[in-house]
């Protein structure tokens, strides 16, 4: 992803018109569920696999990457749908985790291009919108928050789609917004002796709707991750 993300690609940027459209309704300007895809998330997903193939053993992983990148346009469309939407049925959980690679690549590059192209215009690209639960460019659901180091323990929300932060509230549950009920539960792992004093993830969980978020501390260990430490 990294390395295909420094290539470069140019990806269909919306217009001033949809920017502000967006903004007056307080919506997200790229909605995962319905921004139409461009053919190039498809070629650069592509060009992913078989770069992942190449330093992948023979195996099953390799065979996966492989099958995946000779399948047809409307079978790598009909997956993408299928894991923007959440919908399971007919979702193919081996191939979902590179499908999903392909699609983060696209929509980082949406996000980061959007707000290139329209800095100094008459309505920012991305601020906030209604929904302060989900992410400001594509309206995807946050996959970690983060406290993030020299911010005197502001917490922000970090998209698992296209990589956005964005500032919300501590103590307050993510999913339904209720400050009632909300707790910090350590993780520990199986084979630990002890817990650790300060953990580095924390599960914050709410008692009202019964959702938890993991609450990461960079201060603590700053090699921890939001997207991969959740898988």
């Amino acid at each position: 992803q990294h390395r295909a993300l420094k290539a470069g690609a140019a990806v269909p940027l919306p217009t001033a018109e949809q920017v502000e459209a967006a903004a007056t309704a307080g919506l997200p300007l790229l909605p995962a569920e319905t921004w139409p895809r461009a053919a190039v998330w498809r070629e650069s997903l592509r060009a992913v696999l078989a770069d992942l193939a190449r330093h992948l053993p023979a195996g099953p992983a390799q065979a996966t990457a492989l099958q995946l990148a000779a399948a047809s346009d409307e079978h790598l469309e009909a997956q993408a749908g299928r894991l923007l939407t959440g919908i399971m049925l007919g979702l193919d959980l081996a191939a979902a985790p590179l499908i999903a690679a392909g699609l983060q690549l696209h929509w980082v590059r949406l996000a980061q291009q959007t707000a290139a192209s329209h800095t100094g215009g008459p309505v920012a690209p991305f601020g906030r919108i209604d929904d302060p639960t989900v992410c400001p460019c594509c309206g995807s659901r946050p996959v970690a928050s983060v406290e993030r180091l020299g911010s005197e323990g502001a917490r922000y929300l970090a998209c698992g789609l296209c990589a956005t932060q964005w500032h919300y509230v501590r103590i307050k549950c993510t999913h339904c917004q209720s400050t009632k009920g909300i707790s910090l539960q350590n993780l520990v792992a199986a084979d630990a002796a002890e817990p650790q004093v300060q953990p580095a993830v924390q599960a914050e969980c709410c008692g009202e709707c019964g959702h938890y978020l993991k609450l990461m501390h960079p201060a603590r260990d700053n090699g921890i991750e939001p997207v991969a430490d959740d898988l």
